[in-house]
């Protein structure tokens, strides 16, 4: 028996039911057996459990439930529970399948089909019931309509994107990375479009914040796209998505030049929309004077930053100002950069001092 209680109990029991009869060998055999005694509503329902998971909620396999009436689908689960394929959890409303390798069995006999529109009802339930609001409520949707029918593709990639979306706010960076990637993958019609972008900007943030390396590659490939869309606002944001922050900005040694062409292609970008006066050139100026900060050429980021420090101010905008004087702490560590730093801590001090809310990295 390997050591399965499981299967003893199961052998125990067919020997009692006839003795000198076929014997199950293992679990599997052991779970087809007992299935086999089962009518046919307690089988629809026993894969709707497998379906689901190892534990579910009562309503939960109610609503997803195909058996027209309560009394119906009462009395099937009391014959799920007489034969202790399912036993009563915590409260009333939990049911929990009597072992991992009772659900893992069954869900592997059922046919692809059947699984996927399985799928696709456990999907639509937890919908219908509200369960759509929490991080980990959005994952389990978009798990569900991540394997159902094709026709839920649609429903597939907004559940994952919604998902990575809650993930993120919660600053769950890898579960976020996960609904990103599988919103992407779902995504119909396949090709350039500005929601598969934004995507793209999404994915590289949270990869991002996930010390993924990868994340320059995927905001790279959403510049690209963007480029091809000629949206300006969607290329800025890639761009300024693809940040520099905390240790990452000291262990650089040479600027990339591939970085440096998006910087000052999105300052193009936005001087031909008549933008070059805004708080985006004044954040793309800052990301500049950041990537050139090992350079010798300590005149070209103070220049850089001057500029974007006189820009934000001129705009109003606080959080560009912010990051200009930040950046002119960090890459101006020069001797002749010493009055600009003490102007920037200056200013900075008298803005934190006034705010209101707490700095959080982009």
């Amino acid at each position: 028996t390997g050591g399965s209680a499981l299967l003893v109990a199961a052998v125990i029991a067919a020997h009692e039911r006839e003795p000198g009869g076929s014997l199950p060998f293992t679990v599997t055999d052991a779970v087809r057996l007992a299935s086999r005694e089962l009518s046919c509503d307690a089988v629809t329902l026993l894969e709707l459990c497998a379906v689901t998971g190892v534990t579910v909620s009562r309503p939960l396999l109610r609503a997803a439930s195909t058996i027209p009436s309560d009394l119906r689908f009462a009395e099937t689960l009391d014959e799920l529970l007489a034969v202790d394929f399912l036993v009563v959890g915590d409260s009333d409303d939990e049911l929990v399948m009597r072992h991992a390798l009772v659900q893992s069995t069954l869900y592997d006999a059922i046919p692809g089909a059947r699984r996927a529109q399985l799928h696709s009802d456990v999907a639509r339930a937890l919908v219908d019931l509200g369960a759509d609001t929490t991080a980990d409520e959005l994952a389990r949707i978009a798990y569900h309509f991540g394997r159902a029918l094709d026709s839920d593709r649609s429903e597939a990639a907004l559940y994952a994107r919604r998902a990575g979306d809650a993930a993120y706010a919660v600053s769950a960076f890898e579960d976020a990375v996960v609904g990103y990637r599988t919103a992407l993958r779902k995504m119909v019609p396949h090709g350039d479009s500005r929601e598969r972008c934004r995507l793209l900007i999404d994915l590289g943030r949270a990869q991002r914040k996930c010390i993924d390396r990868s994340y320059r590659a995927t905001l790279f490939d959403a510049i690209a796209m963007a480029r091809r869309l000629g949206d300006v606002d969607l290329q800025v944001d890639a761009t300024l998505a693809d940040t520099i922050s905390g240790a990452g900005l000291f262990q650089m040694f040479d600027p990339l030049p591939e970085r440096l062409d998006s910087l000052h292609d999105a300052l193009h970008v936005l001087e031909d929309a008549g933008r070059a006066h805004s708080a985006a050139t004044a954040k793309v100026l800052v990301l500049l004077a950041m990537e050139l900060s090992w350079t010798d050429d300590w005149k070209e980021r103070r220049d850089l930053l001057e500029q974007a420090v006189a820009l934000a101010h001129s705009v109003g905008d606080r959080s560009a100002l912010e990051s200009a004087l930040r950046a002119t702490l960090w890459c101006l560590l020069v001797p002749q950069c010493w009055d600009l730093r003490q102007e920037a801590m200056t200013r900075l001090i008298e803005l934190e001092s006034t705010s209101t809310r707490r700095h959080r990295d982009p």
